[in-house]
């Protein structure tokens, strides 16, 4: 669908036309445009891996063994998606990415240190045991509180967060074996890696020896007081900040494409041509009795509850109701003249109406209006754009109405249209992200203490994620980056990263 669309748009384009197309199916058409792209960044995120491996480590199997673990993950962690049978989301191809990263991370923790252990020892197979039966408890203890940080994402009410859930922990989890187990059983069948007689005199090893020397002055005598107090600084900006963040605050569009995309470029070319608007918000009335709306009284409190609404706010840019096709179609049979856009005073006036309507526009126009047997109806109204506030004003507004004006033949039902999925899923991904934040550090504060047996020891640990999560949702509003259903992931994968390297330098 997408070659054809963007076909017809190249094709009707000229020097005296430009067509702009926007709304929910050219958005998917425009991502998948980019599956190519999103394979080209793919495979140059692997070959930066693989030159930083090589930068770091200079040897052969310091590059090609943590590359190893992480394809063997990935490779067990599709098959299994696939033998689930689920589909994989473009937009989560990130997730996996960071996944991927967790992977290497761990190997190259667990290489580093047998680096370390041989070059100090001269022995391969006593740096083998010394190194893994160190790295054994860390390293199962931060996968285990990894994969539990992106399993708890399973308590969000919708499905495609509750896939990634799953086959993100399970791909967590296989670092137990790709990483942990296996690396040993393989350095133990490969020669012990070479010393660099560079090793500590390039400009790079200064530039990195000087950096963690700075570390280490800071967190020592008075200067510490000072990291500590910059720590409790961030930490409060960070909260401050956070509270500010509101989940689904930017546009789709806005948050998927920069601002000048073709696809950002037509809605805003909608907006400013005083078009009424692609966002929608659907309410239903349901009618207690078959025929409702054919009587008078009905439509009239259809047709208040629509003006309601279309004085909410100056976002509301149109709407629609049986109303309004009645309206217009009695004008027609009255030479066209504007007095005549009214009701008419019959209930058999207004079948006739629906009648002819449904003769003209057919079935499917008039079943967006009215159902078959004229009980229930639809008051659709359309906004300029679906940021935080404006579903949740509208909703307010809407609520406030029915709650202000209860009607014994009729209630009314929120919400339907793109305002009633998107209010669904922010209240989810607001619900589910709060409570998937309690839960990771909950989690990680018991495999913590258990690990350590000490209260002090475990919140050590949890220091990092404590301080960079409310700096991470800051810096998600100061750049505006929304908080939605695809960054909610991200955003758990997080906390488990500094958590990480606590537990092995701890």
């Amino acid at each position: 669908m997408q070659e054809r669309l963007f076909r017809l748009q190249r094709e009707e384009t000229d020097g005296n036309h430009i067509i702009h197309m926007t709304g929910f199916p050219i958005l998917f058409c425009w991502i998948l445009s980019y599956k190519s792209w999103i394979v080209y960044i793919s495979v140059l995120t692997i070959l930066s891996i693989t030159a930083l491996l090589w930068f770091y480590f200079r040897t052969f199997q310091g590059v090609w063994i943590p590359l190893f673990s992480g394809s063997l993950s990935t490779v067990w962690a599709l098959g299994f998606a696939g033998y689930l049978g689920y589909p994989i989301d473009l937009l989560m191809i990130v997730v996996f990415l960071l996944i991927t990263a967790r992977a290497l991370s761990h190997s190259v923790q667990s290489m580093e240190r047998y680096h370390e252990e041989y070059f100090r020892l001269g022995d391969k197979q006593a740096a083998i045991m010394q190194s893994y039966l160190g790295l054994f408890s860390p390293a199962l203890v931060s996968i285990a509180a990894d994969g539990f940080a992106i399993l708890s994402l399973a308590i969000a009410r919708i499905p495609l967060v509750q896939k990634l859930a799953i086959v993100s922990s399970f791909w967590i989890l296989t670092i137990s074996v790709s990483v942990v187990t296996l690396h040993p059983i393989l350095l133990s069948f490969l020669n012990p890696p070479a010393r660099d007689p560079k090793a500590g005199k390039r400009f790079s090893d200064l530039v990195y020896n000087s950096v963690n020397q700075l570390l280490v002055t800071i967190s020592r005598g008075n200067a510490r007081y000072v990291t500590l107090a910059g720590f409790v600084l961030a930490l409060l900006v960070g909260v401050y900040y956070s509270q500010q963040l509101k989940i689904g605050d930017v546009s789709i569009g806005k948050a998927l494409f920069y601002a000048d995309h073709p696809y950002n470029v037509a809605y805003d070319r909608i907006v400013e041509k005083g078009f009424a608007g692609i966002s929608s918000l659907t309410i239903i009335a349901e009618g207690h009795e078959p025929g409702l709306f054919r009587k008078i009284d009905a439509l009239t409190e259809l047709e208040r509850f629509q003006r309601h609404m279309t004085q909410h706010s100056e976002m509301v840019g149109g709407s629609i109701t049986a109303v309004d096709m009645i309206r217009q179609l009695y004008e027609r049979f009255e030479e066209g003249i504007p007095k005549w856009a009214i009701l008419p005073s019959h209930a058999k006036d207004v079948g006739n109406m629906y009648g002819f309507f449904l003769q003209s526009a057919g079935a499917p126009a008039l079943d967006r209006l009215v159902d078959k047997d004229l009980r229930n109806a639809t008051i659709t109204i359309f906004f300029r754009d679906y940021s935080h506030d404006t579903i949740t004003g509208a909703l307010t507004h809407a609520q406030a109405y029915i709650d202000a004006n209860p009607n014994p033949t009729m209630d009314f039902r929120l919400a339907g249209g793109l305002f009633g999925i998107l209010a669904a899923i922010n209240d989810e991904v607001e619900w589910s992200y709060t409570w998937n934040l309690i839960l990771v550090l909950v989690i990680v504060f018991i495999l913590s203490f258990l690990t350590y047996w000490s209260l002090a020891g475990a919140l050590i640990v949890m220091i990092p994620s404590i301080v960079a999560q409310p700096l991470t949702e800051a810096i998600m509003y100061w750049a505006s980056i929304d908080m939605n259903i695809n960054s909610l992931p991200v955003a758990a994968i997080g906390i488990g990263i500094g958590i990480d390297y606590g537990y092995y330098v701890l």
